[in-house]
């Protein structure tokens, strides 16, 4: 039976570690900070202090060590590869004037159609359900924002897109709008 204690108790304990990670992996990540929060950082940091508590036969001396040792990877992590996507939008979308001769889901449609896959990532907030049933919303509330979410369409995004595809995309918007 104590073997079933100490499971729970790892399982519990690896989800407190993995709730705090996300946390502040969203905290930091709006706030644009170094994400050295990552479970996997403070594993490799655990893993390093271990190892090198056991090599030097001090657990004092291996600590600090172990904490520069994931830093400098987290660090390093950083300029090589995620400091690329700082200058990437997650979204790239595009609002249709209101001089459009389509509107959003015509042209939804129409890309699709071209086998372009694309959505509607963001409607106004007062529009969502929860918010208009709980605080009465209607459309015709705030009628800027409504008309921004009713022509706003997010475009493909992906790693696998390559410059073809880009170019597919922008040929058939520039077809479709003019």
């Amino acid at each position: 039976m104590e073997w079933l204690i100490q499971i729970l108790n790892s399982v519990q304990y690896g989800l407190l570690l993995f709730l705090v990670a996300s946390g502040l992996t969203l905290i930091f990540g709006i706030m644009g900070v170094i994400n050295l929060a990552h479970g996997s950082f403070y594993m490799i940091g655990a893993y390093a202090a271990f190892s090198l508590a056991q090599w030097t036969g001090s657990l004092w001396t291996a600590l600090p060590l172990g904490i520069v040792l994931a830093a400098a990877l987290g660090l390093a992590l950083e300029k090589l590869l995620v400091s690329r996507l700082y200058r990437r939008d997650h979204l790239y979308q595009v609002l249709l004037g209101p001089e459009a001769r389509l509107t959003r889901d015509q042209l939804l449609a129409a890309l699709t159609e071209r086998k372009i896959g694309t959505g509607v990532h963001y409607r106004a907030v007062h529009l969502h359900p929860y918010y208009r049933d709980k605080y009465g919303l209607r459309e015709d509330d705030l009628p800027v924002a409504s008309d921004i979410s009713e022509r706003t369409l997010s475009l493909p995004l992906s790693p696998k897109v390559s410059e073809s595809d880009q170019d597919d995309v922008v040929d058939s918007l520039t077809d479709l709008l003019s």
